[in-house]
């Protein structure tokens, strides 16, 4: 038998980890270059699911060890969200808008903060707005929530994409390297 046939009845892969992220990566360049924003929105989305997993985790986990304070439900909120707000930050910087890594973190975060939060009030203005003076979701609370997501979740991606990520333009690079 050669050794072609006896690594494959191990069942061991011949592409080391590093060759498999590379070509994800890859992947990913040919995604965001064929279908531009949709990938990037596609992205966006998922991240945020992963955020809101790292959000219930953390608030289930924290209303666990603070059960006995008496502040413990607005503490364990708020920490949940500003952990997944965190969170997302950092992965939709190294992977939905992976170009930005290198602007200043300190900078984008502040701006993602902002973002995430003109969202969330967007999302709550709609959801609200719906149920109080559109008759047919005063019986569908949740359709409405569902609508008030996607419209924050639409302004999230629209700013990060336009301002907290955004790409630089040739002639800020220009005046940049011209010491301007």
């Amino acid at each position: 038998m050669n050794n072609y046939m006896l690594e494959k009845t191990r069942d061991e892969s011949k592409l080391s980890f590093r060759k498999q992220w590379s070509y994800i990566k890859h992947v990913k360049r040919l995604t965001d270059d064929r279908y531009g924003w949709l990938s990037h929105l596609a992205q966006f989305c998922s991240v945020g699911l992963t955020g809101m997993m790292v959000d219930l985790s953390m608030y289930s986990f924290l209303l666990k060890i603070t059960a006995a304070l008496s502040f413990s439900l607005y503490l364990s909120r708020a920490t949940a969200i500003v952990t997944a707000m965190t969170w997302n930050f950092w992965v939709n910087r190294r992977l939905t808008f992976s170009y930005s890594r290198y602007g200043n973190p300190i900078k984008q975060y502040i701006r993602f903060v902002a973002t995430c939060s003109a969202g969330g009030a967007i999302n709550w203005c709609v959801a609200v707005g719906l149920v109080r003076f559109v008759p047919i979701f005063s019986q569908r609370v949740l359709i409405s929530a569902v609508v008030g997501i996607a419209a924050g979740t639409l302004l999230n991606f629209s700013m990060s994409l336009h301002w907290v990520f955004a790409r630089p333009n040739a002639a800020s690079k220009q005046a940049g390297s011209k010491g301007l």
